[in-house]
């Protein structure tokens, strides 16, 4: 993926679906207008888009219907154990997620990462565990727009919380952060 140089600054969106009138994609297209009024290009990466091709990277894994996610995110919950399976297939699809998300940033040039639903609702964990660690270690300006991922799914292993995501969901808005990888 070559990189692509544009006058003014970058701001990359990053979702599970950017496509069609359910209110995170009503949401993001009015952020963007309001970016794009005051000279940001506007970009956007989920599993599914119907934004313009020269300005989107859909990346499939994204997606909270994708097979392997729909399976992670059905063995997380009431779950008194994480098995190794669960503990593979997260790091696994983080690491997948990731590179698409360095790709990403890489190639549109982002210099402001907006996650959009991703920190705030459970449906993708790899990918919520991939923008932390990738905003971290980038230290790429990102705001979260709601510190209450998992904390509306009651029933998601608490082990697996603890475990996986100890300094890894930034507090709300987030400039960077201390995580080391």
């Amino acid at each position: 993926m070559s990189k692509l140089k544009k006058a003014g600054k970058n701001v990359g969106f990053i979702s599970f679906r950017i496509s069609g009138t359910d209110g995170v994609s009503l949401e993001t297209k009015k952020w963007a207008e309001v970016f794009e009024r005051h000279n940001y290009n506007c970009y956007y990466m989920a599993g599914e888009l119907d934004t313009p091709p020269e300005v989107s990277l859909i990346v499939d894994e994204a997606h909270f219907k994708h097979p392997e996610i729909v399976k992670l995110y059905n063995m997380s919950f009431d779950l008194q154990d994480r098995p190794r399976e669960l503990t593979d297939g997260l790091h696994r699809y983080r690491e997948i997620l990731k590179k698409k998300i360095y790709d990403f940033i890489e190639h549109f040039d982002i210099d402001l990462l907006i996650p959009q639903n991703t920190l705030t609702i459970p449906l993708n964990l790899p990918l919520g565990l991939a923008l932390t660690r990738s905003n971290c270690r980038n230290r790429h300006a990102g705001y979260c727009p709601s510190p209450r991922f998992l904390l509306g799914k009651e029933t998601l292993s608490y082990k697996l919380c603890v475990g996986l995501l100890q300094c890894r969901l930034p507090s709300t808005p987030q400039v960077g952060s201390a995580c080391g990888d």
